[in-house]
């Protein structure tokens, strides 16, 4: 097929477990490519499924909006208006704006939770909420 020169990567940002942050996209061509942020406008469960499973976790937990938990990006704002049907095996495929098309700005940058073997939704989840909170020079 036809190689795309656009490389896309995926990480969680802003938490003190590997499960949960503010979704950042490294996107563009070569040295050019930049980490970015999500709106979340329009991002739900399904989406955060799609980015869990590609970051290779069972599942979503739940969406988290900004920002008092992970906090704001800076920089790009790659993606807005996500809607994913939650089986697409990356969040890039998902339709959207166009990247970087988007009419946000960082207090909307879209975080998640997503679900482990070790996931008590209930426990796991308030409990990453409350010990980032407590981490917030700002609350």
């Amino acid at each position: 097929g036809m190689t795309n020169i656009f490389q896309t990567a995926l990480r969680l940002v802003g938490s003190k477990i590997k499960s949960a942050g503010r979704v950042e996209v490294h996107h563009g061509i070569g040295n050019e490519s930049k980490w970015g942020t999500i709106c979340e406008n329009q991002f739900d469960i399904k989406a955060a499924q799609v980015v869990c499973k590609e970051l290779g976790f069972k599942g979503a937990a739940m969406v988290v909006p900004c920002c008092e938990v992970f906090g704001q990006g800076t920089g790009h704002i790659w993606m807005e208006n996500v809607k994913c049907l939650g089986g697409e095996p990356s969040i890039t495929m998902c339709p959207h704006s166009g990247w970087g098309q988007t009419h946000c700005s960082h207090d909307k940058d879209v975080g998640v939770i997503c679900e482990t073997e070790q996931t008590n939704k209930t426990g796991m989840v308030s409990q990453e909420i409350r010990s980032n909170r407590n981490s917030c020079p700002n609350m």
